[in-house]
């Protein structure tokens, strides 16, 4: 995840973003990322394409950066948190294609001891880029939805 490419489009929101402000989103992205559950990451592609939703999983989305940051406005963020949405999707892809290119290094690895190829075990991000990908496809194939970022 690049922090440079979080503030790029952080600038899509239309709020300030100090480095302070930069440091605490990524840490939130980070940890955001961890998860692994579908539901959840449906939720943040809907999220991303303006479908209404506010279940639980949008309310932990938002929480986390809440949390991450005092400073994180509560009112008429929703524009805010589509973006956030949008990092987020793009920073969990990112882990996926990350998590392939270390896949070939963990098989050399293997041999060599079975802690490493546990480490890397740790989260499979690629299923869930798997699906994030399609969902988005197919609700712009189907023009559904139209992106109206980057």
């Amino acid at each position: 995840m690049n922090k440079e490419k979080i503030s790029e489009w952080h600038t899509l929101s239309k709020y300030q973003l100090t480095d302070e402000t930069l440091s605490k989103r990524y840490d939130s992205i980070k940890k955001i990322t961890q998860r692994n559950d579908l539901p959840f990451w449906l939720d943040i592609v809907r999220l991303y394409l303006g479908i209404k939703d506010n279940g639980e999983n949008i309310t932990f989305f938002a929480k986390t950066f809440q949390d991450g940051d005092p400073n994180f406005p509560v009112l008429k963020i929703e524009k805010l948190l589509k973006v956030l949405a949008g990092i987020a999707i793009l920073c969990k892809l990112e882990l996926a294609t990350e998590g392939t290119q270390e896949e070939a290094k963990v098989e050399e690895k293997a041999e060599e001891g079975a802690e490493a190829a546990k480490e890397a075990e740790e989260i499979d991000h690629s299923e869930i880029a798997f699906i994030i990908s399609n969902a988005l496809a197919n609700a712009i194939f189907f023009n559904q939805y139209k992106l109206d970022s980057k």
